[in-house]
């Protein structure tokens, strides 16, 4: 054989293992959803709105036309997010009375949350409000759609806090 037909031949087994190796792990998702790892998702987008992440927060948002946050579709919520991000300073979020759900298909978590921004030696509120998640299992895609994996992701959410369309508006 050729060296060009190795290397063809090299490249094709590496895809293929990659890809069942994907098949695999798509397939040991968890089948309940846990206050420990509702928890954690919630800890991973508190870290992601220190970091101005706004893939970081959308990634725990359902892949899905009817999800619904804050009344809001996702594309809209991430261009809020992604605008005031833009124009904030350090951002800090704090949740608080965490309670958790968990109700087999559509699990719940409430906690209220406070969202600070820091300049200079100023600190100031720019959010408070009480939020509560309902969680769903849904399908999500991953590597262009090629594979997909059963996760728990945030299916709506609601707050009573102040209209979260007006983020990052001076």
């Amino acid at each position: 054989m050729q060296r060009k037909s190795w290397i063809l031949l090299l490249i094709s087994f590496v895809l293929c293992s990659s890809l069942g190796f994907a098949f695999f792990l798509s397939r040991s998702s968890p089948e309940v959803l846990t206050k420990e790892s509702a928890n954690s998702m919630i800890e991973e987008m508190k870290k992601a709105v220190s970091h101005k992440s706004v893939g970081g927060i959308m990634a725990y948002i359902a892949p899905d036309p009817e999800v619904e946050i804050a009344k809001m579709h996702p594309d809209n919520l991430a261009l809020l997010i992604s605008r005031a991000f833009h124009v904030s300073g350090k951002l800090i979020a704090d949740c608080n009375n965490l309670t958790f759900v968990g109700s087999g298909e559509s699990p719940t978590t409430e906690f209220d949350l406070v969202v600070h921004h820091q300049e200079q030696s100023m600190t100031a509120e720019d959010y408070r409000g009480h939020i509560k998640l309902r969680w769903r299992r849904v399908n999500v895609p991953h590597i262009f759609g090629l594979y997909h994996t059963k996760e728990w992701r945030i299916f709506s959410a609601e707050t009573d806090g102040k209209d979260p369309s007006t983020f990052g508006d001076t």
